[in-house]
């Protein structure tokens, strides 16, 4: 009897540890990811921020693109390149408590603001921080998920276009 109550603990121990591995591994897309629940968003928004050292002090850059609709370009080619990776979730996102993330000492970041309805202020909040973390709060909740992008290159180039749309905005 308690050969098999042993063995039935370490199955269902192995089964646990099976399912928490496979929901770790399996990628997302980026429309799982932001809770789109295939809609579009209305309107997009963006703020790419930038820390440089230059001759021994932190410069600061910042560019913003504010409210894109869906027949700009610049939309267009944002949604387009935060699709092209899949994302992992972290597995903090199990925790019971609400998590939370900052941009810290990275060399650069970009928040985005995905508003599904405007008028229930219905929204998804992105932090892109660096290449390698995509930070996500979906509407209602109250703590960020975090995810790791399987292509950092496709986040590297979502700031280096925000960077470079932004800034051409603003001349």
């Amino acid at each position: 009897m308690r050969i098999r109550k042993r063995f039935a603990v370490l199955a269902v121990a192995a089964v646990l540890l099976a399912a928490l591995l496979a929901w770790r591994l399996l990628p997302r897309t980026f429309s799982q990811v932001s809770g789109s629940d295939g809609r579009q968003p209305q309107a997009v928004s963006c703020i790419w921020d930038s820390l440089q050292l230059i001759d021994g002090e932190f410069v600061p850059d910042t560019a913003e693109l504010q409210g894109l609709a869906p027949d700009d370009e610049a939309y267009t080619r944002v949604i387009e390149l935060l699709s092209q990776t899949q994302y992992r979730p972290a597995l903090r996102n199990l925790l019971p408590w609400p998590q939370t993330a900052s941009p810290g000492m990275t060399e650069c970041a970009a928040y985005l603001l995905l508003t599904w309805d405007a008028e229930t202020a219905d929204a998804t909040y992105l932090m892109v921080m660096d290449d390698n973390l995509l930070a996500v709060q979906l509407p209602g909740s109250e703590g960020l998920l975090i995810y790791y992008p399987d292509d950092p290159a496709a986040l590297r180039s979502l700031q280096g276009y925000l960077a470079g749309t932004a800034q051409s905005a603003v001349q």
